[in-house]
């Protein structure tokens, strides 16, 4: 059995305070419509929210960041929300979380939801990425890398991901975070 990093401790407390499972669509609508540069801490009431080109301190040196963010086209795509096949747009982007903790540090697995447009609505993620899974542990002083995409029309813009790292017991190892913001247009 894992031990949850010192760091976690106290938020994993809050998160398990919260009742209930994730967010409405209008409780998301709500978070993209708040200025992104104002990064919020995270509380029981909800995920921590950065800006789309913002990096999020999970607290004691463990960060991620979004990076390398860009539209791109699946000649072959099918979207099973929709039923639509074909050459679909979707975004994509690299996350990168880095240890900076002093420890070894445990990611485990993670939790994800995307949603995009005005107003916000769910989508899925087909997972095109080569690599799309982060390690499940990490050494101090490094980084580590991995691929995560959603479909989006080629006129939206915003983009809404909140991601969430859980132990193989499906207890939250650190809160969530959601990344919100403008997709630019290419």
């Amino acid at each position: 059995m894992r031990t949850l990093p010192l760091v976690a401790a106290p938020l994993l407390a809050a998160v398990a305070c919260s009742a209930g499972g994730g967010s409405t669509p209008q409780e998301e609508e709500t978070l993209a419509e708040q200025e992104p540069s104002q990064q919020e801490q995270p509380s029981a009431a909800g995920p921590a929210r950065v800006g789309l080109d913002e990096t999020h301190d999970f607290g004691g040196g463990f960060t991620i960041t979004m990076t390398e963010l860009r539209r791109e086209v699946d000649p072959d795509g099918f979207n099973s929300m929709t039923g639509e096949e074909g050459e679909l747009p979707y975004v994509a982007w690299s996350f990168e979380i880095t240890n900076n903790t002093g420890n070894l540090l445990h990611t485990g697995s993670t939790t994800s939801s995307c949603f995009v447009g005005d107003p916000l609505e769910e989508t899925e993620q087909p997972v095109l990425g080569d690599a799309v899974n982060p390690p499940d542990q990490l050494a101090d002083g490094q980084s580590a890398t991995w691929d995560a995409d959603c479909w989006m029309d080629e006129d939206e813009s915003q983009l809404q991901y909140t991601l969430e790292f859980y132990d193989q017991e499906s207890v939250s190892l650190y809160p969530p975070v959601t990344f919100a913001g403008k997709v630019p247009r290419e």
